[in-house]
């Protein structure tokens, strides 16, 4: 679908001269539809276009939009007589419109005033998107099963700014908008912040536990990515756990010192837990604590920390862990077909290594080792790798192939993170980020 900016002048007025009200769809060069103009009411109004929302500054009476063929920004006022209306013709308040919709909007060109405000009629949105993954290479975005090809000026939406694609984490939830099988925004609805662990020497290769499905091993010096939220926090390590309440902010850092958790020995014999798993495909193998287990009848665990491996042909390996808690449960398990890399080939991740692997003195080992990835920028920071501290940048971090996340962290700035997905090529790479925003 092609999308610009039309003036109307003299069509419009040849239109009321002979009163008609047939509807005059206007095409490009291509002949392909962009907007049936006498849908729109444009007594009052020059110009339409065909934009993503930003933001909107109530106090200002401000839009803040992106204009959806060519990329370029700019910024609308509206009043009270701005006609705003859902794809049905039903009228909305300003506060009805979300960040990242795709709208149709008419308005005084010169005075930069919106006269109609209206959610596109062939848009549609997908909220609370999770899990999802993204093919930054391939420029394709795939959830609820499906492919959708992210268009070229596309933006993704935080807070009313935006932010770039790598900024996306595993841990937020989006809202999406698409035509057909194409999408023209992404909105970060529940975003990510940090929590730094800090005198966290007695609970090392111990656990964290943040919910019930974020669960990390504790490492010194580890900076966590954490979805938004306030949580019960449980550390652990053996017989010895505390718990203390923590409250996530989006793009904010929290940080904890550990010796103020509150330490309990627990003194309870062990119990067990009755679990009943459900895994698609049906032909996965399942793995838990390493060891190979048929869940074809319920399995008794003993309660605690878990951690489970599914394993399927032409499936990507699943390896998470979980928490026995409750006498019974069930846990189902869906696994997804792997993702295609640059080229296009899938990737086995069934197999312990790449399909790129050299093999030394029978030993079969990945085509990255021995390489590195280098991030190079902003000087002088702090770079975590999935988690953990790695050093001051520039600095280096052995490859290793698939998605990693990377936060940069420096004090009194804003931290940020990125999803980098590393290729499995026989060399080193490399990576600089924007110099970080001092904090408020």
């Amino acid at each position: 679908m092609h999308m610009k900016k039309q003036t109307w002048g003299f069509v419009l007025l040849s239109l009321m001269l002979v009163g008609c009200s047939a509807k005059t769809p206007v095409t490009t060069a291509k002949q392909e539809p962009v907007i049936e103009e006498s849908t729109y009411d444009a007594s009052m109004a020059d110009s339409i276009d065909e934009a993503v929302l930003i933001d909107v500054n109530e106090a200002k009476k401000e839009l803040y939009l992106q204009n959806v063929e060519t990329g370029k920004t700019y910024r609308l006022s509206y009043t009270g007589a701005t006609t705003i209306q859902d794809k049905n013709g039903t009228e909305l308040v300003i506060g009805q419109i979300q960040e990242g919709a795709l709208l149709t909007v008419t308005f005084l060109h010169e005075k930069k005033e919106a006269k109609g405000i209206y959610l596109h009629k062939e848009a549609d949105v997908y909220q609370n998107v999770t899990p999802f993954s993204i093919n930054k290479a391939g420029h394709k975005i795939t959830f609820h099963g499906e492919t959708y090809t992210m268009h070229e000026t596309m933006p993704v939406i935080s807070e009313g700014k935006k932010i770039e694609l790598m900024e996306i984490s595993d841990q937020d939830v989006l809202t999406v908008s698409a035509i057909g099988h194409t999408v023209y925004s992404i909105d970060i609805a529940k975003g990510h912040g940090y929590l730094r662990l800090e005198n966290a020497e007695a609970f090392e290769d111990g656990w964290i536990e943040l919910g019930q499905s974020f669960i990390r091993p504790v490492t010194k010096g580890m900076l966590l990515t954490v979805p938004e939220g306030t949580y019960t926090m449980l550390l652990s390590k053996g017989d010895v756990q505390g718990t203390k309440e923590v409250t996530i902010a989006r793009g904010e850092e929290v940080s904890v010192d550990a010796t103020t958790v509150a330490k309990v020995t627990s003194t309870e014999p062990a119990k067990t837990g009755r679990l009943i798993f459900t895994i698609t495909p049906e032909s996965a193998t399942l793995y838990i604590d390493g060891e190979q287990v048929d869940y074809s009848d319920p399995i008794s665990l003993t309660y605690g920390l878990h951690k489970i491996t599914c394993r399927a042909d032409g499936y990507a390996t699943i390896t998470k862990y979980f928490r026995v808690s409750e006498e019974s449960a069930t846990i189902n398990v869906v696994m997804e077909r792997p993702k295609t890399d640059v080229s296009g080939n899938k990737a086995d991740t069934n197999k312990p290594v790449s399909d790129n692997s050299v093999s030394q003195n029978n030993v079969i080992k990945p085509a990255t080792d021995g390489y590195v990835v280098n991030i190079d920028a902003p000087v002088g920071a702090e770079l975590y790798v999935d988690d953990n501290y790695v050093g001051l940048i520039p600095t280096s971090f052995p490859k290793k192939q698939g998605e990693h996340t990377i936060s940069v962290r420096k004090s009194g700035y804003q931290t940020r993170s990125y999803t980098l997905s590393i290729d499995g090529q026989s060399k080193d790479v490399s990576y600089s980020f924007s110099d970080l925003i001092k904090s408020d």
